[in-house]
């Protein structure tokens, strides 16, 4: 058998597969529970359900880190303006960027940053529900290793 957690020996079960979705809809919160769960009935979780919510849960905190990054780049462009000459140029030319690329709706009424994150959740619950592991790059990659 091969050490990759991308090959299962059988395909995952419905309830494995539903659980492992909702990790991911509600951003990491069910497979904080399901690891907390595991960790104190000391059952262990099958290598698809922990896979899909450790990086359901890293998924989470990045989604959270560019939400916090963008309040923070918007915060910064409102404290701009205080600068009268300097900080009315450059407020304008971020804010332009800031708001047509981070606000300005672009996909049934939401921002790119929104997009993103909807189409990516999108894919990551279809994906799941098939019975495979979903890959994103370098955080799939990351979950890999500590596994």
């Amino acid at each position: 058998m091969s050490n990759n957690i991308y090959n299962f020996s059988k395909v995952p079960s419905m309830p494995e597969r539903i659980l492992s979705a909702l990790a991911y809809l509600t951003c990491g919160f069910v497979g904080i529970i399901l690891i907390i769960a595991s960790v104190f009935l000391k059952v262990s979780l099958k290598p698809f359900v922990k896979f899909n919510c450790y990086q359901s849960i890293l998924l989470g905190f990045v989604f959270a880190f560019l939400q916090l990054t963008y309040n923070l780049i918007d915060g910064l462009l409102q404290l701009l303006q205080i600068i009268p000459w300097l900080g009315s140029f450059l407020y304008s030319v971020f804010a332009f960027l800031v708001y047509y690329l981070m606000s300005f709706p672009i996909l049934f009424g939401f921002s790119l940053l929104s997009s993103i994150i909807i189409l990516a959740l999108i894919y990551l619950i279809i994906v799941t529900l098939a019975g495979k592991n979903p890959y994103i790059p370098f955080i799939s990659d990351a979950i890999k290793r500590i596994m």
